[in-house]
Parts: C-alpha cells; sequence; structure tokens
C-alpha cells in the first residue's frame, strides 16, 4: 500500500544506479453498484481506540469509514503489521480491543475494515509450524471482525522488510530445493488452510486486498513481466514469468483463498496502480484488464469462483492530488485547479469499481490529531486534508453524489490501456533508429547477498566481448554508456539464453551533459516517461535463446544513456544468463 515499491530480487535497480497453453479470454462482468462506499487508509489511519473516541465525527468527513488498527502492548504495537511471521501471539492482549469495539456504533463498525500486513513475510511456504501461526493471527482478526461487526480484513500483500517477500518465489528459504510449481501447489495450500480457519469465525467476512491480480496484469520494471500477453491470454512461458515476479506465488494463494472460502466471502482487488492513472479511460481498461486478463491468471478450475467472488477497488492517493507533496508523481500538473483533480480522480474510480473506492494518504489526516490513542503518540502528525486542500471534504462529497452511473457506461470507454507498450509505434518502420552497436561493457558489483541456503557471495560477471554472463545469486550487473540526443530514437539488441532460474532484464537510465542522473523527471508507474524504459525477454521457451530489445527515446535533457543488464531472481550457484548484444 506504501508509495515506496520494493524492486524484486536481490539486487536494487538504485544500488547498481549509484554505482555507475493459450487459453480463451474469461470475460468478468462487471457489476452495478446503486451506491459506492468510500473509505481511508494511510499513514494517518485510525487505531481502534481513536475510532471509538471520534466515532461521532465520521459524519462531518467525505468517508464512510475506514481501515483501522489495533494498538496493543506489544513490540511492534500493531502486531496485524506483522502478521505473517512465525511467532507465536498471546491471544490476552487483544482482549480491551474486544471491549472497545463494543463502544463503537454498528452502523460505523460496518464500514470499517482491520489492516493485516504479509510482512515480515519471512514464513516458507513449506513451513507448517510457522504457517499454524500466521493462520492462527487471521483467524485472531476474524474473531475480532466478527466480535466487532467490522466489516473485513484490509490485506496488504506488499514487501516492506526486503530481501523476506512472501509472495516471491526467490526469496523462499528453501527455494533451492524445490520448483517454482512445487511452490505454487504450497502456496495454494496455504490459501485454504487460512481462509478455512477466517471462515470459522467469520463466515460472511469482506476481504479487501490493495492489490491481487492487479499487479500481475501488466509487465513492471520493479516487479516482472505479466504472465499474460495484451490479449489476455497465457504467455508460453507462463510459469517463468511468475518465477521470476515479485508476487508470483500470490496466484496461487489467492486460488487457495477462493476454493475454499465460503459463499459469503467476497474479495476486492484494490487495483492499487490506479494510483497513478489521470484519465478516466486507464482506470477503465485497468478493470478490464485484471477482471478479464486477472481471470486467465489463475487456474481454470477456480476461475469461476474468480468470477463470481472477486470484485473490484480503486484509490485515490491524495498525496498526488496536491501539487506539491511527491512533485515526480504528482497528478496531471498542468491543471492548476487541484479541486478540479481531486473530483475527476473521484469520478473515475466510482465508475471504474464495483462500489468501493479507498483514499489513501501519506501526509494528511482524515480524522482529528491522534494524540494519546495513536500507535506512536507525537509520531507523524500532519495537517487536516481540509486544511491542505481547502474544499477537498466538499469536492469528495459532490463528485461522489454525482457520479452514480450505471456499469455498463464504463465498457463505453475503451481507450488506452493503463500502462503504454514502451516499445515503439506500430508505425515504427517509418520511425528512424539509432542502433547502439559495440558498446563497451563493465561489471558494476552492487552488493553482497544472502543466497537461499543462507551463504553471502556475489554473482560472477563474465564479460568477453559483446556477451556478458551473470553467473550465481545477483549481487550486480553489468552496464554500458552511449551519448544520445534528445528527440531520437534508439534500440539495444540482445539474444539472451539462460540455464536455472533467474529474471533477465534491459533498462537506461540517463544523464545530463555535466554527469548527473536526470532523477527528477515526473516518473508515474503506470506511465513511465523518456527518461526510464525497461525490456523483458520476448515470450518463448526459456531454456531456448529468447530476443530481447530496449528501445528508448532520451528526454531533451539528457546528454548520454545508460545501458543495464541485469538479473534478479537467480536462486543458486549454477543459474546463468548470457546477453549476447547484436549489431543491428
Amino acid at each position: 500500500m506504501t508509495r515506496l515499491l520494493p524492486l524484486s530480487g536481490t539486487v536494487t535497480f538504485a544500488s547498481v544506479a549509484l554505482c555507475f497453453v493459450s487459453l480463451n479470454v474469461i470475460a468478468v462482468e462487471p457489476r452495478v453498484s446503486t451506491r459506492t462506499r468510500i473509505i481511508s487508509a494511510g499513514w494517518n489511519q485510525p487505531t481502534l481506540d481513536q475510532l471509538a473516541r471520534d466515532q461521532n465525527e465520521l459524519p462531518k468527513l467525505p468517508i464512510d469509514g475506514s481501515v483501522v488498527s489495533i494498538r496493543t502492548e506489544t513490540n511492534p504495537p500493531d502486531l496485524f503489521s506483522v502478521a505473517h511471521s512465525a511467532s507465536p501471539w498471546d491471544a490476552s492482549v487483544f482482549e480491551s480491543a474486544t471491549e472497545i469495539l463494543e463502544t463503537v456504533h454498528p452502523k460505523i463498525a460496518a464500514q470499517c475494515y482491520l489492516g493485516l500486513n504479509a510482512n515480515p513475510g519471512d514464513v516458507d511456504f513449506f513451513d507448517d509450524e510457522g504457517w499454524k501461526q500466521v493462520t492462527e493471527h487471521w483467524r485472531i482478526a476474524a474473531r475480532l471482525v466478527a466480535n466487532g461487526k467490522l466489516r473485513g480484513i484490509a490485506f496488504d500483500p506488499e514487501a516492506y522488510t526486503l530481501p523476506h517477500s512472501q509472495f516471491q518465489y526467490s526469496a523462499q528459504a528453501s527455494a533451492a530445493s524445490y520448483s517454482f510449481q512445487d511452490y505454487a501447489a504450497a502456496a495454494r495450500q496455504r490459501g485454504r488452510q487460512v481462509i478455512t480457519a477466517v471462515n470459522k469465525e467469520s463466515p460472511n467476512i469482506e476481504i479487501l486486498s490493495y492489490f491481487l491480480m492487479s499487479f500481475l496484469v501488466n509487465d513492471r520494471l520493479m516487479m516482472g513481466p505479466s504472465p499474460v500477453n495484451s490479449a489476455g491470454q497465457r504467455r508460453d512461458d507462463f510459469q517463468w514469468c511468475l518465477a521470476g515476479h515479485q508476487y508470483g506465488l500470490l496466484p496461487a494463494f489467492l486460488a487457495g483463498l477462493l476454493e475454499a472460502s465460503d459463499d459469503s466471502v467476497t474479495f476486492f482487488d484494490g487495483c492499487e496502480f490506479g494510483y497513478w492513472m489521470e484519465s478516466r479511460s486507464q482506470m477503465i481498461e485497468h478493470a478490464r484488464q485484471v477482471r478479464v486478463s486477472g481471470c486467465n491468471i489463475i487456474e481454470p478450475e477456480v476461475r469461476s469462483k474468480y468470477q463470481s467472488k472477486v470484485r473490484l477497488a480503486f484509490p485515490i492517493f491524495m498525496d498526488l492530488v496536491t501539487a506539491d507533496a511527491i512533485p515526480h508523481w504528482t497528478l496531471n500538473p498542468a491543471e492548476t485547479d487541484r479541486l478540479k483533480v481531486l473530483t475527476n480522480q473521484v469520478r473515475w474510480a466510482q465508475q471504474s469499481s464495483d462500489g468501493l473506492v479507498w483514499i489513501y494518504s501519506e501526509r494528511g489526516r482524515w480524522w482529528p490529531e491522534a494524540t494519546s490513542t495513536a500507535l506512536w503518540n507525537g509520531k507523524d502528525v500532519f495537517r487536516d486534508w481540509q486544511e491542505v486542500l481547502p474544499g477537498c471534504n466538499d469536492a469528495i462529497t459532490t463528485a461522489l453524489q454525482a457520479s452514480q452511473e450505471l456499469v455498463q457506461d464504463r465498457t463505453d470507454d475503451q481507450a488506452t490501456a493503463s500502462e503504454p507498450a514502451l516499445n515503439l509505434p506500430s508505425n515504427e518502420d517509418a520511425i528512424e533508429v539509432t542502433p547502439l552497436n559495440d558498446l563497451a561493457w563493465k561489471a558494476v558489483i552492487a552488493n553482497s547477498d544472502a543466497t537461499s541456503d543462507g551463504s553471502t557471495t556475489n554473482a560472477r560477471i563474465e564479460i568477453a566481448n559483446q556477451q556478458v554472463s551473470i553467473v550465481g545469486p545477483v549481487g550486480g550487473a553489468a552496464t554500458a554508456t552511449a551519448s544520445v540526443k534528445a528527440g531520437m530514437h534508439y534500440s539495444v539488441k540482445s539474444q539472451i539464453t539462460q540455464t536455472g532460474r533467474g529474471m533477465p532484464r534491459l533498462m537506461v537510465q540517463f544523464q545530463s551533459e555535466d554527469g548527473e542522473p536526470i532523477s527528477n523527471k515526473r516518473q508515474l508507474p503506470t506511465q513511465p516517461s523518456g527518461d526510464l524504459f525497461y525490456a523483458y525477454p520476448e515470450d518463448g521457451t526459456p531454456s531456448e535463446s529468447r530476443r530481447c530489445i530496449l528501445r528508448f527515446q532520451p528526454p531533451a535533457d539528457a546528454a548520454s544513456a545508460i545501458i543495464f543488464c541485469l538479473v534478479t531472481d537467480a536462486v543458486t550457484a549454477d543459474d546463468k544468463v548470457t546477453f549476447e548484444f547484436l549489431n543491428q
């Protein structure tokens, strides 16, 4: 849920830069909702103590409810932020929470979700004892939801405690001993295990996950390639894509949740990448992708449940609506009327969702100042959003009331995909492309990383002529620098072969004439701009040679391009990827 998206694999792109089977598409029909609910989440979401104290303030706010945290006399004070750990919990620490829940009005409780994170995420899917504890943590959450008459659980699958990453194959402790398929089967079993415990405590629960398949329907530089193609069909290298994706085990875990859940359990995919979408057409198209392509990522025998049980929610990132909170991510920065930007984001999110919108924020708050009810009293105290953006409360309420349109209106807009293709346009033959040949490659060792068996090593980087081989667990990359000119199109062509595991990619970053990195450009994760491009190998058989072509157009102030070839998600010393750079 946080804006700081972790990178997949053991080497981070930032650290390197500092160093210099095809299936029929199954459509999922959107659901008509007579009224859209809107909830808050983020750094300043209330604790249960604050919800009880300030519940009479809620009717004054432009939201129906909120994600809430439960403060306990433990370290950390929010145990559910580390629910995916093998540490046993003393259930008695939640007794006061049960008492507080009794003081919350049922109508308010019914619009609130208990937050639960998949962190630290260091429990291997084959660890029976560890998953016994993880399941117990979910069971405790479900019991609190049921006893307090809350609406459900807000699940955050994102990895915040790297190198641990719950749904990443290469991060599993025994990845060297088991195949991806083995781990997918184990993850599916754990999903069944978790939801069975949840069902017993709260059979009518609603589970809002900030993302599910929405994180896998498009290629992502920071996470990995999508296992489905632009037509929504599975790629030939479907399993390979998932094995190298930071959330590649999430589809199997979701399959387990779906197949063992009671009929009355509902899931929401929170479509977190909606944070950065700047038009109705982007959100509409992303919703279509999640319904169609997301369904095809799930195993066939579970797709009917995906269709019937998974609904879509869309987010609004308030900090990006303001003009200066996170400048390189500001939405529609040319628009001076920021309330108009907010109004549009609310309307589009409502029109794309299945009756639920969530507003995420970091540097502002909806609720009164938390004071003694905060998780950490006095930490991260920010201004009321009404002070940061005067008129925002009325803007949200008015926009929501005015946009209760039928779902079929959404499907009238079949415009651009949520993440534009990074290759050249279809008329690329008419564009003059300058090939970058005979590049001078050099190894860049970024860091030492622990392998899955506990040893610490660097990758071995071998460079010979126009071949770069990266062998073993990743600890570096190879780079080459080329002079470029703004307005021109360039390409780097390679042929990739690999043995074992690992996710190869090419990417480019730019420098100004004085050698400074160009890092202040506007870079929305859903719309990579001219100063950041990347490429994965083309679809095909992973054991055979495959093309990987990087195409890019430098921004106006770029004088040189730094080309990176790197590999993430390798597991053992036998894993090897070779990039052979071809003259064009």
